[in-house]
């Protein structure tokens, strides 16, 4: 449900840290992140607690999970379940990502 007396605001994208990934927004519900490497490897974990929802937005990506991989190219996504714990994205080319969670609060 929207709240008619909030103005939403528009939220400029951060500049990209190699590698690293930055809240977009977070809120009761989820949190809402990008990421962008060229070379640099990410390891991230959702430690038994929420699914991470990856979608490539630009460029190309392996998500490698323990001893499998995918390779998700410019808007494809992958569900990584919870269960999975530590994964890590590679670069294929330069990539920018949105990475979606629950948070457990």
């Amino acid at each position: 449900m929207v709240d008619a007396a909030k103005s939403p605001q528009a939220v400029p994208v951060p500049t990209f840290v190699e590698g690293k990934e930055q809240v977009l927004c977070r809120s009761r519900y989820f949190t809402l992140a990008c990421l962008g490497a060229e070379k640099v490897a990410s390891t991230f974990d959702t430690a038994d607690e929420s699914f991470h929802c990856l979608t490539v937005i630009e460029g190309s990506a392996w998500v490698k999970v323990k001893n499998h991989k995918w390779h998700l190219g410019q808007y494809e996504t992958l569900l990584v379940p919870a269960e999975c714990g530590a994964y890590q994205v590679v670069p294929e080319h330069k990539f920018k990502m949105l990475k979606a969670w629950v948070d457990q609060n």
